[in-house]
């Protein structure tokens, strides 16, 4: 009985085995076949329709694109050269002044009674000069006597004159034509030498200050148009003229600095603003382009895809490319692709590199 159970057992062993051995070449080739249908499907099925457009030779000015910072022709902090109480305000904040206006007054009452002191003596002096030269040319004294009346006479003079200005600096004038700031000052204010009274500025014209890396240096003269545009006037587009280029090279950046200049008429523009510009080259150049919308842009580098034609149909291939500058919604294609590669500009995010495309998925661009 034992051996009829051993013998049963065997061969239940051996028709597993046997079973085993035939059905896993079998499994392994339905898995192939599996693999190669499924992955046949991915490559002819449909895919999502995309927009291309041929690479396009145009010729372009240079621009050179920077951001900088708007400053004032002249702009300073207005302050006293002289100490003393303010006595009189002459302006409001925000007033627009012209040159030699008075701004404030110091207090001059002690200055102006040794004024007074001060002309007495040259009364004094002078009647005794008057007095020393009629008895020097009647030869009754000496000529040094005459000499010290005469010098008595001048300091006296002197000194007046020097009071008199002294009074004359406290009142602070304006240097120049422009606008008025925010006060900082009040009546009864002390002020020490220095300390600020207003800010007063030119708001027109006004100067951008900007930077370009030294290898545009060749592209930059006197007289490039630069374009300004602000925050505050998204829409506005502002046109001034590069009137200097600073001649030494910034050592920490490697930028050579710029001074471009615009008239501001209706005082849109404010001194310290932050601003855009565009400085166009005179020269046109051929380049090559596509829509911004073309291009894949990565931390570590943009990319395109492009149609690849083959025999057996259309495949989207991935390129690299570096791109320049960008006028009107286009870019300018450096290297990476030449004139008339057709390229996809939308939906770049759903395909990926060996797709098939056929022509009915392929939406030309105007």
């Amino acid at each position: 009985m034992n051996k009829l159970i051993y013998l049963s057992k065997t061969k239940i062993y051996v028709l597993g085995i046997m079973l085993l051995l035939i059905l896993a070449p079998l499994s392994v080739i339905s898995v192939k076949k599996l693999t190669i249908y499924f992955g046949s499907q991915s490559l002819t099925g449909p895919i999502t329709p995309v927009s291309t457009e041929k690479v396009k030779v145009e010729s372009w000015s240079r621009s050179l694109i920077s951001v900088g910072s708007i400053s004032a022709d002249q702009g300073i902090n207005v302050t006293a050269s002289l100490p003393g109480i303010v006595d009189k305000i002459y302006f409001n904040s925000g007033d627009q002044v012209s040159k030699g206006a008075d701004l404030i007054r110091q207090d001059t009452s002690i200055l102006a009674a040794e004024l007074e002191g001060l002309k007495a003596d040259q009364k004094l002096h002078n009647i005794q000069f008057q007095r020393t030269a009629k008895l020097f040319q009647a030869k009754k004294i000496s000529k040094s006597e005459f000499d010290r009346s005469e010098a008595l006479l001048k300091q006296a003079r002197a000194k007046v004159k020097a009071k008199s200005n002294e009074i004359q600096l406290k009142t602070i004038v304006a240097p120049f034509d422009g606008l008025l700031g925010i006060r900082q000052i009040n009546i009864g204010t002390y002020l020490q030498p220095g300390d600020p009274i207003v800010q007063l500025s030119t708001v027109s014209p006004v100067h951008i200050d900007f930077g370009l890396p030294e290898k545009f240096i060749n592209l930059l003269k006197i007289g490039l148009v630069a374009e300004i545009k602000v925050a505050a006037y998204p829409d506005h587009k502002f046109s001034g003229m590069v009137t200097a280029i600073d001649p030494l090279i910034r050592l920490d950046t490697r930028n050579v600095s710029v001074r471009a200049t615009l008239h501001n008429h209706e005082k849109l523009l404010r001194p310290g603003m932050y601003c855009e510009v565009n400085a166009i080259t005179d020269s046109e150049q051929s380049v090559l382009t596509l829509p911004e919308t073309a291009i894949f842009f990565t931390p570590y580098g943009n990319s395109v895809f492009v149609l690849d034609k083959h025999q057996n149909g259309t495949k989207l291939k991935k390129k690299i490319v570096s791109t320049g500058d960008r006028i009107g919604g286009r870019i300018e294609i450096i290297s990476g692709l030449y004139a008339g590669e057709e390229v996809v500009t939308v939906g770049q995010n759903k395909l990926r590199e060996g797709m098939l495309v056929s022509d009915n998925d392929v939406l030309k661009s105007e």
